[in-house]
């Protein structure tokens, strides 16, 4: 590149120059408080903040090239590097009408399903983004504009240097990265092929597999007694109350009961509720027992996995003396299998006093 002018820059195009001045290996230099005051004009949504700041100066024709150069009133020597016969290098050159660039967009745009004219760039853009595909597909189809013009960029800037960078190899790294960008949006999917059309049939033929589980409150074994217990905050911390309901094998109710707390948390209604179920059935002999909650975090720290927090401590060392005296099983639950010690905690709220049940009429 040859410059005629002596080399002083008006104030304006100084910092224009110290912004966009380009790299052979397709680097800049900081520009990130440029792009982030002014993405949300562009009306793109891109990743990476490198390719946020490229494709907004992409998109408001503000990279560095050699058009832009003569605009300011500079007299360039200018030629396209990447081309078999020459020309002056300009935005659209560079991004749409050389050989090299056309190839690349009808390439990805081809096995896309959508083939158009390469009239302007962000046309092209807008292509993209209105593609109708499935939901898997469509990020993937809104970042492959900016995939695609970065690496034509930096074959630009690497041409320009003398080294030379084959159509093939740009397709290449386009690929690559759209395979990369496709494995860390869909981790859970392993066997994502890497070519770019075979990406797109993986995506319209992929199916989810869905497993479906009923969770329904369970009978116990013959002879063997089921408490649920319950606990409710309103705010947490906030009004509180707990629940624990007994039943036999037979699935009838032989004692609930539902009483209101204080200002607590979730956690601490949970654990009392915990505590005065275990309480009960110890007083009654009802043993055998299987005590249910919809509380993981008070198992882990029963069954001594986990360590109990200080406002659960009182009440997690009751249980655990209960529980090396008593012949009781504790089991974790869906809150779909606890419903009935659910209703029962919340009763509380309508009387405001503790209320015992017997049977279910």
């Amino acid at each position: 590149m040859i410059i005629t002018k002596p080399r002083t820059y008006p104030t304006g195009f100084q910092k224009l120059h110290e912004s966009f001045l380009s790299r052979a290996h397709g680097k800049f230099k900081d520009v990130r408080q440029i792009f982030v005051k002014n993405s949300n004009k562009c009306g793109l949504k891109v990743y990476h903040s490198r390719s946020l700041s490229f494709m907004w100066r992409l998109w408001r024709h503000k990279l560095s090239t050699y058009d832009l150069w003569r605009r300011q009133g500079y007299i360039i020597v200018s030629r396209c590097w990447c081309c078999k016969h020459p020309t002056d290098e300009t935005f659209e050159l560079i991004f749409l009408t050389s050989h090299t660039v056309s190839k690349v967009w009808q390439h990805f745009l081809g096995y896309a399903g959508n083939s158009i004219q390469l009239i302007q760039v962000k046309q092209v853009i807008r292509a993209w983004w209105n593609i109708d595909c499935c939901p898997k597909l469509k990020p993937l189809f809104q970042e492959a504009p900016s995939i695609n013009t970065w690496e034509l960029w930096k074959k630009g800037n690497t041409c320009r240097n003398r080294v030379t960078v084959s159509t093939n190899r740009v397709i290449h790294e386009v690929n690559k990265t759209l395979h990369n960008l496709a494995r860390i949006k869909f981790p859970w999917l392993s066997h994502i092929p890497v070519l770019w059309p075979e990406m797109i049939q993986f995506f319209e033929a992929y199916k989810p597999i869905l497993i479906t589980r009923k969770f329904t409150w369970q009978l116990p074994r013959e002879r063997w007694y089921k408490c649920n217990t319950g606990g409710a905050s309103k705010g947490n911390p906030g009004p509180s109350s707990l629940g624990f309901c007994v039943r036999d094998n037979a699935g009838d109710l032989i004692y609930a009961r539902s009483v209101n707390l204080d200002e607590t948390t979730n956690v601490v209604a949970e654990a009392k509720a915990i505590l005065q179920g275990l309480e009960y059935c110890y007083a009654n002999s009802l043993h055998p027992l299987i005590l249910e909650t919809d509380c993981l975090l008070l198992k882990k720290i029963i069954e001594r996995e986990w360590e109990p927090h200080w406002c659960v401590m009182a009440e997690v060392q009751k249980i655990q003396e209960l529980r090396d005296h008593f012949n009781v099983i504790f089991q974790h639950v869906y809150r779909e299998g606890n419903t009935l010690a659910d209703y029962i905690a919340n009763i509380a709220f309508s009387f405001a006093r503790t209320t015992h049940f017997y049977s279910f009429t």
